[in-house]
């Protein structure tokens, strides 16, 4: 565009500069469509290769858990599938509303109840020695023990002796 008398004029050049430009804006866009990516894998290893081996490895069952004790003793004393798992839903809930799994390691009704699933000593020596005649344990044992709470209560629900526990006498949870 040429400048004659404070306007504008369009000059001869004009049409072919309009043309070259589309031209190359053409072919930027038609050789930016074409571009290539390639992708190396670079391996950490020196060689680039690797040799895999397996080892077979046994598992052992160690249970120091509560839940691992749940299921075990729920298993030992429950007679089907369905009573076994019962007994875990109720051991489940009395862990919880009996001492928070363990959390709360405190005496309940006036300090007369304790352990992981709040015995009385009475009823802990009474059931304890019923479970000891049957050859189901081989000592009295400590209320205060978790894992031989959790057996004496699986135990205990799976010879109908639930109701023993406020919770379940109060029908806090319906199976």
């Amino acid at each position: 565009m040429k400048r004659i008398q404070g306007k504008y004029q369009p000059t001869r050049h004009f049409p072919y500069l309009g043309y070259a430009y589309l031209a190359i804006l053409l072919a930027l866009i038609v050789a930016g469509s074409r571009v290539e990516v390639k992708y190396e894998f670079i391996s950490p290893l020196v060689d680039g290769t690797f040799n895999t081996s397996v080892t077979k490895v046994e598992a052992k069952e160690v249970c120091g858990e509560i839940d691992c004790w749940i299921d075990k003793y729920a298993n030992k004393f429950g007679k089907t599938t369905d009573e076994k798992q019962q007994i875990k839903v109720k051991l489940h809930f009395l862990a919880y509303r009996e001492s928070r799994y363990g959390l709360s390691e405190g005496c309940g009704d006036s300090g007369k109840a304790c352990g992981f699933t709040q015995f009385h000593e009475p009823t802990w020596q009474g059931y304890r020695k019923i479970m000891l005649k049957d050859n189901l344990i081989t000592e009295i044992g400590s209320r205060l023990n978790v894992e031989q709470a959790i057996e004496t209560t699986a135990w205990a629900i799976s010879d109908g002796r639930e109701t023993a526990w406020g919770p379940i006498k109060r029908s806090e949870i319906k199976l």
